[in-house]
């Protein structure tokens, strides 16, 4: 806050008045944070923060095939952050995606799909998390959108492909078997 206003002085004395009322402004928003006692970006950077040990937790839970465990730790990290963190910080995308893993091993697919579409608000080009929520959409029976994903992860990552390329064959024939019953 303090910075922000010092800057500010120093634009309105050089007439940027543009830079002037940013920097205002940005004094503005820091203050309002601080004074409701959120966490400092700075703060999520350190490796001995809570927040970090959360997110270890978390992956170690998921790893150890303990996904209820693993959402509790991912609870507590979103206590920690505030939607308006810049992702330098911490990616709420990569906590998304935690959540996700952690309800597909539950097999409580449509929450994942829910987790999954917050990782894709915030990552549109994050071509693993099509591919996990095309494995939901096809544990479910939505074949369709298993298929519309499938494309979607195959066409931005040639490692996935493969692997999206079993997934997109199984759909296709669920799919086909569906049509034929009908």
């Amino acid at each position: 806050t303090f910075a922000h206003q010092q800057l500010a002085l120093i634009y309105r004395q050089e007439g940027d008045i543009k830079n002037w009322k940013r920097e205002l402004q940005l004094a503005k928003n820091s203050e309002r944070r601080g004074s409701n006692n959120n966490v400092s970006p700075e703060v999520l950077t350190r490796h001995d923060h809570p927040v970090s040990a959360f997110l270890q937790n978390a992956g170690e839970h998921l790893a150890h095939k303990k996904p209820g465990l693993a959402l509790d730790e991912i609870k507590k990290v979103m206590k920690f952050t505030d939607k308006d963190l810049s992702v330098e910080h911490i990616n709420r995308g990569e906590i998304f995606a935690l959540q996700a893993q952690a309800f597909q091993q539950m097999t409580l697919n449509d929450e994942a799909i829910q987790a999954l579409n917050q990782v894709l608000k915030y990552q549109p080009n994050n071509n693993r998390a099509y591919y996990l929520r095309a494995q939901s959409y096809f544990e479910i029976g939505k074949y369709e959108e298993c298929l519309a994903d499938c494309e979607r992860a195959a066409r931005g990552d040639k490692i996935l492909s493969n692997t999206v390329a079993e997934l997109r064959a199984k759909a296709k024939e669920r799919l086909k078997r569906r049509l034929e019953r009908r």
